[in-house]
Parts: C-alpha cells; sequence; structure tokens
C-alpha cells in the first residue's frame, strides 16, 4: 500500500464474498473513496466515482445493508458541506444517493437485519457568547442568542470597541462584530 494511502474501517459483505474499506488518501488533496475487494480473486475495484471529505475532515462510517445491495454510510462530499449526511452506495454500480440533505451533522451508520431501519446519531450545537463583569461572576448575561448550528460561535476575540467572533453555518465560517454589550450585531 502506498504511503499515503490509508485503508480504514474494512467490513465484510453479509455473504462473505466481498470486503469493503474507505481509502483516504493525501494525493491530489486530502480525501476519501470506497473500495471493494473481491475476497475469491483478491480484485480490487472502487465503489462509486465520489470522492469523500477525508475522514479525519468529517467522521465517516458505513456499513453493509443486509441482502449485500449495497452500503449505507455518513460522508461528506470532497466539494460539498462540511457537514456528513447519510448515503446510500448501492453495489456493485455505486452511484452515491443522499438519504438525508438537512444542515445537521451524522455520525455512525447501522442498518437493521430486515433494512428495515438505519440508525445514526444527530448532533446538533449551540454556542452563545456570555459576559459578566471582572470579578463578579454571580450576574452573567448572554449577549447571542444562537439557535444551533446554523449561528454555532466558534471562535472570538474582545478587542477595544467591541467582541468579533466566528459563527459558522453548514457551508461557511462569517465574521461578525458587535458591542460589548451585544448591540449593534453586524457581519
Amino acid at each position: 500500500v502506498p504511503s499515503d494511502l490509508r485503508r480504514l474501517a474494512p467490513s465484510w459483505s453479509p455473504d462473505g464474498k466481498h470486503l469493503a474499506a474507505v481509502i483516504s488518501s493525501g494525493r491530489d488533496g486530502a480525501h476519501a473513496e470506497f473500495e471493494i475487494v473481491d475476497v475469491e480473486t483478491g480484485k480490487e475495484f472502487p465503489l462509486g466515482n465520489v470522492r469523500w471529505r477525508s475522514p479525519l475532515v468529517v467522521g465517516m462510517s458505513f456499513s453493509w445493508v443486509p441482502d449485500g445491495s449495497g452500503l449505507v454510510l455518513t460522508g461528506s462530499e470532497e466539494k460539498g458541506p462540511l457537514k456528513s449526511q447519510v448515503w446510500f452506495l448501492p453495489f456493485p454500480d455505486g452511484r452515491a444517493r443522499k438519504i438525508t440533505n438537512d444542515l445537521n451533522q451524522y455520525s455512525g451508520v447501522s442498518v437493521t437485519s430486515d433494512s428495515s431501519t438505519v440508525a445514526t446519531a444527530q448532533a446538533n450545537r449551540t454556542a452563545n457568547l456570555w459576559t459578566t463583569p471582572a470579578g463578579d461572576t454571580k450576574d452573567p448575561r448572554q449577549i447571542t442568542s444562537g439557535a444551533g448550528d446554523e449561528d454555532a460561535i466558534v471562535d472570538f476575540r474582545i478587542a477595544p470597541d467591541g467582541i468579533v467572533f466566528v459563527a459558522t453555518n453548514a457551508e461557511h465560517a462569517h465574521i461578525w462584530s458587535m458591542g460589548h454589550d451585544g448591540a449593534g450585531r453586524a457581519p
């Protein structure tokens, strides 16, 4: 295996004839692809032509559908939004199809033995800024009201004339500023 390739999370097909793995590569930018190995012949071939974001950047997991007709996975297209969605990757043609298409983040995936239910974890985050006078932690005051992932604050700095902060949504980070009291919020 070339040093810039890493095979991650191999999984046996339900009939035991194939092995699926995520191939993570740093070649041409960090990305991942799915590979199938025919156990009898040892032949390796890609499953689909989607370049996925590296599993080291966004969590990626997958599970075979019990009838062996494909994989259910959580991941994000290399050029798509940062948040992992739930996908179906049919075997052997590999034409990826989104099962979810929203602003949430998904991680981990499992399929029931009768294929009637897919289980995954949905993650949301809310992060707000609070202030309190120096030396007085008894009376904090919330000065932002983020409504989850669409307005989650990931970094901030106090400046002489106010506060500058970074809030993220599914695809972008935005820089905002406001007064020390939370008033005058502007991009």
